[in-house]
């Protein structure tokens, strides 16, 4: 019977876990995106708008005149400024003035090294508004965790909000369990992120153009240059470690309670937002309008971009001061 080398044997299991971490070192330092700085030069180059604020600075559209009611426009988690690409022109040709904007940690916009949390996202919405001196009531128009950072604004100050149009906001979460754990998990969540979750990340922000009448390879290379720019990695987990994709049902009834006016359209087969929630917010929302379309899912305002428009000037028009 052949007796085992305990030492010759851990010595080949302490080899091998060396080899192993020394790849996976390697890959990760090959597949760093984010070569990119965000500076003065870089934006020249990039061209577009910019405030700059306490918390950075942010990158905007704005597009009308002053005297037009205004439309704020919140995108998505995943995306930036384009998230609302087929709905400026309905907007404009209805007579709306249109501001959107990328949130912090996305497009164009600064990615601080902070905590990305509601009051954050809230934070920078009040100070682009103050910098752009939009002081009357506005509409304003959020999809997914856009959605939410709308629904949190205006249960702080519904004075501000003349009317909330919603796309499949985040009401509780969302129904995804991935970007949580490896968002929460140290050293071998930051490995998972970089070679695996920015790629999940960048196939569903393109899955909602491919009905769309679009350049696919255009909002391909603008995931590609959000991911590009220093931070991009921090802010995509920050928001699963803090309570920014989390609960927002208080802020819900708040603007229940303030009947501020407004409308949700989601869809049916949305993998995303749990069906169950937008039910059970409807009793808290009295003021609120529901539009299902029970075919669509997560980007019923590409999918069903003309139905949708059209759902929103009216909205919007029948609310105006």
């Amino acid at each position: 019977m052949r007796l085992i080398d305990w030492h010759s044997l851990w010595k080949k299991i302490t080899v091998g876990f060396l080899i192993v971490l020394s790849l996976a070192a390697a890959v990760y330092l090959l597949m760093d995106r984010e070569s990119v700085a965000l500076d003065d030069a870089s934006r020249k180059q990039f061209g577009g708008t910019y405030a700059r604020g306490a918390l950075g600075v942010t990158h905007y559209e704005l597009l009308g005149d002053s005297t037009e009611p205004v439309v704020v426009m919140l995108h998505g988690a995943t995306t930036g400024i384009w998230d609302f690409d087929l709905q400026v022109d309905a907007l404009r040709n209805a007579g709306f003035r249109v501001l959107r904007y990328d949130a912090l940690g996305r497009g164009l916009s600064d990615r601080p090294d902070i905590a990305y949390t509601k009051t954050v996202y809230v934070s920078q919405l009040e100070q682009l508004l103050e910098k752009l001196e939009i002081s009357t009531p506005v509409f304003l128009l959020g999809h997914s965790l856009g959605g939410a950072t709308a629904v949190e604004f205006a249960s702080g100050s519904p004075a501000k909000v003349q009317a909330l149009a919603l796309i499949s906001p985040v009401i509780n979460a969302v129904n995804a369990s991935m970007p949580y754990w490896v968002c929460n998990t140290p050293i071998v969540g930051d490995f998972l992120l970089r070679v695996g979750m920015i790629d999940v990340l960048h196939r569903r922000a393109n899955e909602q153009w491919q009905d769309a009448p679009v350049d696919m390879s255009l909002y391909d290379r603008l995931f590609e240059r959000q991911a590009s720019i220093q931070g991009f990695e921090h802010a995509s987990c920050s928001m699963f470690q803090t309570d920014l994709v989390g609960d927002y049902r208080e802020a819900y009834k708040a603007v229940g309670n303030n009947r501020i006016p407004g409308l949700m359209i989601y869809g049916g087969m949305d993998n995303v937002i749990v069906r169950d929630d937008v039910e059970a917010l409807k009793s808290d929302l009295p003021s609120f309008r529901f539009h299902l379309y029970p075919e669509g899912g997560h980007c019923t305002h590409i999918s069903y971009r003309d139905s949708v428009n059209r759902e929103l000037v009216k909205f919007f028009k029948s609310h105006l001061p």
